[in-house]
């Protein structure tokens, strides 16, 4: 009966000791969750200054007017139509195209899917570009200029014409509230760029009531 006291005792004395320290580990398992929840969500915060100011009036319908140089011809003509609109909290700016191209002569349907958002952490735009003329994927970062209204990017893509993996530069200027323009420039291994693409963008109507 004793031996039974005894071990009663020791138990008792265990959990005693065990418990404060059990509570002040969960306790501090929270505080240190809430900080990490903290810094992430400080972090992933959608910018002020670049996705508002500069994606969000990107937003809405558009049609555009481009222009494509294959290197093989006389510069050809592409129609299409663009849908913008900002996602996951303005933090990032989707676009989903449809349009038509003419590839020597021969009329070819274009489907293309786009996201831009702003990397807090890199200070720097990312973005990604795929669409039905290849199975790679435009990828690049990009700065963007208050003054002169033009968002600056570099990145590499397949080249839809040649199936080489190439570099880019590519320019957005933010013409007006119903204009914009992107123009594309391949960049070859001397360094040498060359003209790729070049798109007009406007709000539907924009023409007629001009």
């Amino acid at each position: 009966m004793k031996k039974f006291a005894n071990t009663l005792l020791a138990i008792s004395l265990l959990t005693a000791t065990a418990l404060p320290a059990f509570a002040a580990d969960k306790a501090n398992a929270v505080l240190t969750g809430e900080a990490t929840l903290k810094k992430i969500m400080d972090r992933s915060a959608p910018s002020e200054t670049n996705n508002a100011n500069v994606l969000i009036p990107l937003s809405g319908q558009w049609e555009y007017e481009a222009t494509v140089w294959t290197g093989t011809s006389e510069p050809q003509k592409a129609f299409g139509s663009t849908t913008n609109k900002m996602i996951l909290g303005n933090r990032f700016l989707s676009s989903t195209v449809a349009g038509n191209l003419n590839i020597e002569g021969i009329e070819v349907i274009v489907n293309g899917e786009g996201k831009i958002g702003y990397d807090n952490t890199k200070q720097s735009f990312n973005t990604v570009w795929t669409d039905s003329l290849s199975t790679g994927m435009m990828v690049g970062t990009a700065k963007y200029d208050e003054k002169t209204k033009t968002l600056t990017e570099t990145g590499h893509f397949t080249n839809p014409v040649t199936g080489a993996e190439e570099k880019f530069r590519a320019e957005t200027k933010f013409v007006d509230a119903d204009n914009y323009e992107r123009t594309v420039y391949a960049t070859g291994k001397s360094g040498k760029e060359a003209k790729l693409m070049q798109f007009k963008y406007t709000k539907p109507g924009f023409a007629k009531a001009e």
